[in-house]
C-alpha cells in the first residue's frame, strides 16, 4: 500500500511537470504572433507576442511590456498573413 501511494505522488508529480512543459511550449509557440488580451473586465488590449518568461514556473507572455498570463489570451492569429 505505501508503495502505491509513492507511485500515485510520483505519478502526479509527471502529469504536473506534463502541463507546465505543454503550457510553456503553447506559451513559446506565440512569440511574434498577434494576440488579443482579456486585461480586465472592461479592457481588451492587442499586440505581438514578443518573449516569454516563467514567472514561478508559470509562463507569461510579453506584450508591449506587459506581462499576461496565457489565460488571458482571446485571440492569436499570425503577425502578418504575407507568408
Amino acid at each position: 500500500m505505501i508503495r502505491h501511494l509513492y507511485n500515485t505522488g510520483t505519478a502526479s508529480n509527471r502529469k504536473a511537470r506534463r502541463f507546465g512543459d505543454l503550457h510553456n511550449r503553447i506559451a513559446q509557440s506565440l512569440i511574434g504572433r498577434a494576440v488579443s488580451l482579456n486585461v480586465d473586465a472592461k479592457t481588451i488590449t492587442h499586440g505581438i507576442v514578443t518573449n516569454v518568461l516563467n514567472e514561478a514556473g508559470v509562463p507569461q507572455i510579453v506584450v508591449q511590456g506587459m506581462l499576461y498570463n496565457l489565460d488571458q489570451i482571446l485571440t492569436s492569429t499570425p503577425d502578418s498573413f504575407d507568408s
